[in-house]
Protein backbone atom coordinates (compact mmCIF):
# COMPACT_ATOMS: atom_id res chain seq x y z
CA UNK A 1 0.00 0.00 0.00
CA UNK A 2 1.22 3.53 -1.08
CA UNK A 3 1.70 6.51 1.50
CA UNK A 4 -1.30 8.33 -0.76
CA UNK A 5 -3.37 5.09 -0.05
CA UNK A 6 -2.26 4.69 3.83
CA UNK A 7 -3.26 8.43 4.38
CA UNK A 8 -6.49 8.45 2.58
CA UNK A 9 -7.69 5.71 4.87
CA UNK A 10 -6.80 7.40 7.73
CA UNK A 11 -8.07 10.74 6.66
CA UNK A 12 -11.38 8.74 5.40
CA UNK A 13 -11.32 7.54 9.24
CA UNK A 14 -11.15 11.33 10.90
CA UNK A 15 -7.55 11.35 11.63
CA UNK A 16 -4.85 13.81 10.87
CA UNK A 17 -1.80 13.72 8.52
CA UNK A 18 1.55 15.80 8.33
CA UNK A 19 1.85 15.93 4.30
CA UNK A 20 4.38 17.86 2.31
CA UNK A 21 3.08 20.83 0.34
CA UNK A 22 4.79 22.98 -2.32
CA UNK A 23 6.87 24.67 0.05
CA UNK A 24 6.76 23.03 3.41
CA UNK A 25 4.83 20.10 5.34
CA UNK A 26 1.21 21.12 7.09
CA UNK A 27 -0.69 19.10 8.58
CA UNK A 28 -4.14 18.04 6.79
CA UNK A 29 -7.34 16.40 7.19
CA UNK A 30 -10.86 15.60 5.28
CA UNK A 31 -13.46 18.12 5.28
CA UNK A 32 -15.49 15.64 5.22
CA UNK A 33 -14.42 14.37 8.79
CA UNK A 34 -16.58 16.57 11.42
CA UNK A 35 -14.62 14.91 14.25
CA UNK A 36 -10.80 15.71 12.23
CA UNK A 37 -11.92 19.27 11.48
CA UNK A 38 -12.44 20.02 15.04
CA UNK A 39 -9.09 18.70 15.60
CA UNK A 40 -7.88 21.00 13.16
CA UNK A 41 -9.79 23.73 14.55
CA UNK A 42 -7.67 23.27 17.54
CA UNK A 43 -4.51 23.05 16.38
CA UNK A 44 -4.81 26.14 14.46
CA UNK A 45 -5.64 27.89 17.63
CA UNK A 46 -2.85 26.79 19.42
CA UNK A 47 -0.27 27.07 16.88
CA UNK A 48 -1.77 30.97 16.03
CA UNK A 49 -2.77 30.24 12.55
CA UNK A 50 -5.15 33.19 11.02
CA UNK A 51 -5.99 30.81 8.20
CA UNK A 52 -6.75 27.28 6.78
CA UNK A 53 -6.07 26.45 3.63
CA UNK A 54 -7.94 24.50 1.03
CA UNK A 55 -5.81 22.57 -0.74
CA UNK A 56 -6.96 21.09 -4.57
CA UNK A 57 -5.66 19.58 -7.42
CA UNK A 58 -7.30 21.76 -10.35
CA UNK A 59 -8.78 25.06 -10.80
CA UNK A 60 -12.58 23.40 -11.28
CA UNK A 61 -12.44 21.93 -7.96
CA UNK A 62 -12.72 25.05 -5.72
CA UNK A 63 -16.22 26.92 -7.28
CA UNK A 64 -18.00 24.66 -4.81
CA UNK A 65 -16.06 25.93 -1.85
CA UNK A 66 -15.94 29.85 -2.40
CA UNK A 67 -18.16 32.40 -2.88
CA UNK A 68 -16.64 34.74 -5.82
CA UNK A 69 -17.84 37.80 -7.99
CA UNK A 70 -17.64 37.86 -11.75
CA UNK A 71 -14.39 40.08 -11.16
CA UNK A 72 -12.91 37.46 -8.88
CA UNK A 73 -13.40 35.01 -10.65
CA UNK A 74 -12.01 36.29 -14.09
CA UNK A 75 -8.49 37.63 -11.84
CA UNK A 76 -8.30 33.46 -10.31
CA UNK A 77 -8.83 31.65 -14.34
CA UNK A 78 -6.22 34.89 -15.36
CA UNK A 79 -3.70 33.81 -12.40
CA UNK A 80 -4.66 30.29 -12.62
CA UNK A 81 -2.75 30.50 -15.81
CA UNK A 82 0.02 31.52 -14.97
CA UNK A 83 0.84 29.96 -11.41
CA UNK A 84 -1.11 27.35 -10.84
CA UNK A 85 -0.59 24.17 -9.76
CA UNK A 86 2.24 25.93 -7.53
CA UNK A 87 3.17 28.23 -4.66
CA UNK A 88 -0.25 31.07 -4.91
CA UNK A 89 -2.28 31.08 -1.86
CA UNK A 90 -5.92 33.42 -2.47
CA UNK A 91 -7.99 34.19 0.42
CA UNK A 92 -11.78 34.37 -0.94
CA UNK A 93 -14.81 33.99 0.98
CA UNK A 94 -16.03 30.75 1.63
CA UNK A 95 -19.56 29.31 0.76
CA UNK A 96 -22.05 30.14 3.28
CA UNK A 97 -23.94 26.60 2.90
CA UNK A 98 -20.70 25.10 3.56
CA UNK A 99 -21.18 22.87 6.83
CA UNK A 100 -17.94 21.51 6.69
CA UNK A 101 -15.96 23.70 6.88
CA UNK A 102 -15.11 25.43 10.65
CA UNK A 103 -17.35 28.46 10.95
CA UNK A 104 -14.86 30.74 12.62
CA UNK A 105 -15.15 33.60 9.96
CA UNK A 106 -16.00 34.32 6.26
CA UNK A 107 -12.17 33.92 4.42
CA UNK A 108 -10.36 30.91 3.62
CA UNK A 109 -7.19 30.41 1.40
CA UNK A 110 -7.03 27.94 -1.41
CA UNK A 111 -4.36 26.84 -3.39
CA UNK A 112 -3.61 24.35 -6.52
CA UNK A 113 -0.74 22.57 -5.18
CA UNK A 114 2.15 21.00 -7.36
CA UNK A 115 3.69 18.69 -5.43
CA UNK A 116 3.12 14.42 -6.60
CA UNK A 117 2.49 13.14 -3.18
CA UNK A 118 -0.44 15.72 -1.94
CA UNK A 119 -2.04 15.90 -5.64
CA UNK A 120 -1.82 11.67 -5.26
CA UNK A 121 -3.72 11.74 -1.97
CA UNK A 122 -6.22 14.76 -3.13
CA UNK A 123 -7.09 12.96 -6.09
CA UNK A 124 -7.72 9.19 -4.02
CA UNK A 125 -9.88 11.50 -1.49
CA UNK A 126 -11.57 12.86 -4.35
CA UNK A 127 -11.92 15.95 -1.91
CA UNK A 128 -9.66 18.51 -0.98
CA UNK A 129 -7.66 18.57 1.95
CA UNK A 130 -8.07 21.13 4.93
CA UNK A 131 -4.09 22.55 5.51
CA UNK A 132 -2.40 24.02 8.03
CA UNK A 133 1.15 24.56 7.99
CA UNK A 134 3.27 22.53 10.84
CA UNK A 135 5.35 25.49 11.92
CA UNK A 136 4.32 27.52 15.24
CA UNK A 137 4.18 30.91 12.88
CA UNK A 138 1.63 31.01 9.67
CA UNK A 139 3.40 34.22 9.09
CA UNK A 140 6.90 33.41 9.03
CA UNK A 141 8.94 32.83 5.43
CA UNK A 142 11.19 30.19 7.45
CA UNK A 143 10.43 26.70 5.28
CA UNK A 144 9.34 23.38 7.96
CA UNK A 145 11.45 20.22 6.84
CA UNK A 146 10.22 17.15 7.03
CA UNK A 147 12.98 16.36 9.57
CA UNK A 148 11.70 19.47 11.97
CA UNK A 149 8.03 19.17 11.49
CA UNK A 150 8.22 15.10 11.96
CA UNK A 151 10.21 16.56 15.57
CA UNK A 152 7.21 19.32 16.33
CA UNK A 153 4.13 17.49 15.07
CA UNK A 154 4.74 13.46 14.79
CA UNK A 155 3.23 12.98 17.70
CA UNK A 156 0.17 14.73 17.27
CA UNK A 157 -0.50 13.06 14.00
CA UNK A 158 -2.00 9.48 13.03
CA UNK A 159 0.35 9.63 9.41
CA UNK A 160 3.55 10.95 8.82
CA UNK A 161 3.67 11.07 4.70
CA UNK A 162 7.31 11.89 3.47
CA UNK A 163 8.34 14.00 0.49
CA UNK A 164 8.86 11.84 -2.89
CA UNK A 165 10.53 14.78 -4.50
CA UNK A 166 13.56 17.22 -3.28
CA UNK A 167 11.16 20.84 -2.71
CA UNK A 168 13.15 23.46 -4.76
CA UNK A 169 11.65 26.08 -3.18
CA UNK A 170 13.30 28.53 -0.81
CA UNK A 171 10.66 30.60 0.72
CA UNK A 172 7.15 30.58 1.52
CA UNK A 173 4.01 30.40 -0.52
CA UNK A 174 3.26 33.84 -2.12
CA UNK A 175 -0.19 34.65 -0.58
CA UNK A 176 -2.90 37.30 -1.85
CA UNK A 177 -6.81 38.31 -1.07
CA UNK A 178 -8.98 38.82 -3.97
CA UNK A 179 -11.82 39.96 -1.18
CA UNK A 180 -13.59 43.35 -1.93
CA UNK A 181 -12.96 42.71 -5.29
CA UNK A 182 -8.90 43.95 -5.41
CA UNK A 183 -5.94 42.25 -5.01
CA UNK A 184 -3.78 43.09 -1.73
CA UNK A 185 -0.72 41.12 -1.06
CA UNK A 186 -0.70 39.31 2.19
CA UNK A 187 2.90 37.57 2.07
CA UNK A 188 5.16 37.88 -0.74
CA UNK A 189 6.69 34.66 -1.44
CA UNK A 190 8.22 32.42 -4.27
CA UNK A 191 5.93 34.04 -7.08
CA UNK A 192 6.38 37.46 -8.19
CA UNK A 193 2.95 38.32 -9.19
CA UNK A 194 3.52 42.35 -9.39
CA UNK A 195 2.93 42.10 -13.23
CA UNK A 196 -0.41 41.31 -12.97
CA UNK A 197 -1.67 43.91 -10.70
Amino acid sequence: MSFAEKAVTVLQNGGVILVPTDTHFALAVSPFCPEAVDKMTMLKASLSVKEMTLCFCELAEIWDWVEVSQWQKCKIETLSKSYWPGTLKISLQKKRLSTLMPDEGDVVSVVCVKNSQIRSIISLLNSPLIVIPAGSQQDTSDLVSFTLAREDMGDIVDLVVPSNSKNSNRTATTHISLLDDKISIIRSGELDISEDF
